[in-house]
């Protein structure tokens, strides 16, 4: 599914966004200075070419880094040099559907797999059971010592054509994840707009 814009509700969000794109420009601008300016001299001879070739190599530096970072750099040591303090939650666990209830009636109990896949500016949460498939639209990540707790809003549709008696719905989760010793599920708990609750464990 289509990941969306998260916002990580313990730490000032936007202010570490701009000090990220303050040092991509700077070291844009250091890394075309080192690099692309030498080479500019070839192009002397011909008025505002040099000029223009450092302009457009530095913009092309930064959209890299910007990229780079996006996907795979703000999860190393390096994200922490760009000042990015966030943390890293992708993975794939194994999860049993238990306290089912459907307004009031109890509901047979289901096994699922969580997908979370983050990247610096966006998430994607998934959950997978033989019948359906849920995936986010927003959430709020909590951070805490012991947990981190992501609040969310999602869509549940049917995975197979034959679930004729699975309805669609829209749904609000708060899933807790262990912060240590390893970044690990504990629970979510559901709550959905056709009178559904229930609760996810791991192991």
């Amino acid at each position: 599914m289509i990941p969306h814009p998260y916002y990580v509700v313990d730490t000032s969000s936007s202010i570490e966004k701009k000090k990220v794109y303050f040092w991509i420009i700077i070291v844009a601008l250091i890394l075309s200075d080192i690099i692309i300016k030498p080479a500019t001299s070839f192009f002397n001879k011909y008025p505002y070419a040099p000029q223009m070739i450092e302009i457009f190599s530095t913009i092309a530096i930064y959209q890299l880094i910007l990229i780079l970072l996006e996907n795979y750099l703000w999860k190393t040591w390096v994200g922490w040099l760009f000042s990015i303090n966030i943390p890293n939650l992708s993975g794939k666990w194994e999860g049993n559907v238990c306290l089912r209830s459907r307004n009031g009636v109890k509901v047979e109990n289901n096994f699922g797999t969580l997908t979370i896949s983050q990247s610096w500016s966006t998430l994607s949460i998934t959950f997978d059971t033989n019948r359906s498939r849920s995936f986010s639209t927003c959430a709020f990540i909590g951070v805490s010592d012991r947990f981190y707790i992501i609040e969310y809003e999602y869509m549940a549709e049917k995975s197979h054509i034959e679930s004729e008696d699975f309805q669609e719905h829209h749904g609000f989760a708060k899933l807790e994840i262990y912060a240590k010793p390893t970044i690990k599920p504990d629970k979510i708990r559901y709550y959905t707009d056709n009178g559904e609750t229930g609760t996810v464990t791991f192991q």
